[in-house]
């Protein structure tokens, strides 16, 4: 027997049962588009993005991507690694440090850690273009604005409120518990805003 990924309710073989393909069709044939970048970004064309979201561009980073994911990509921290295979686990699409083209002459893009094209909450409410950001070393937001070390994690949500973007922010304390934090947080996500 097989389960719907939605409701858990029997398949008959399939990925959704027959009443969640039918609610959600649309939402479903486009997420089966998309596919998990290559580290060279080589498939970026198949997804829907934003047309201020380049293909090419790299961050100038210190830290090299030494951490290899489930589906293949590198990232440059042990968090970023659990979110990318708890994303990968539940068969949420997404891509690693997609450049943001926000036009200011002082920094001309920004990097996201993560790009989903398209969101599915347990809900079934449909979230596109959403991005998330791991803030590393503190446990919260308001630590985050006590420490003078992340005024430049302020400055790039900044950005992203200005751009109106979907940003989920996760924090270390998220990562020890990542399946029961994410996904909570994954679905209180609000559209156009800093989810902190």
């Amino acid at each position: 027997m097989s389960y719907c990924i939605n409701c858990f309710k029997d398949s008959k073989g399939k990925e959704y049962c027959l009443n969640c393909y039918k609610k959600y069709k649309s939402a479903i044939e486009l997420k089966n588009e998309f596919i998990f970048l290559n580290d060279d970004n080589s498939q970026f064309n198949k997804f829907h993005l934003p047309s201020n979201n380049p293909q090419n561009i790299e961050p100038k980073y210190p830290k090299a991507k030494i951490y290899t994911c489930k589906n293949g990509i590198k990232v440059r921290s042990k968090a970023e690694l659990i979110i990318s295979n708890y994303l990968s686990e539940h068969r949420i699409r997404h891509a690693y440090e997609k450049a943001i083209e926000i036009n200011d002459i002082s920094t001309p893009y920004i990097f996201p850690d993560f790009y989903i094209p398209v969101l599915i909450t347990d809900k079934g409410t449909i979230i596109e273009n959403v991005y998330i950001e791991h803030v590393g070393g503190p446990r919260s937001h308001k630590e985050v604005a006590q420490q003078g070390y992340y005024v430049k994690m302020g400055t790039k949500c900044d950005y992203y409120k200005a751009l109106n973007l979907t940003v989920l922010c996760t924090y270390e304390k998220d990562i020890y518990d990542i399946e029961n934090n994410l996904k909570e947080k994954l679905n209180k996500l609000e559209k156009n805003t800093v989810n902190y």
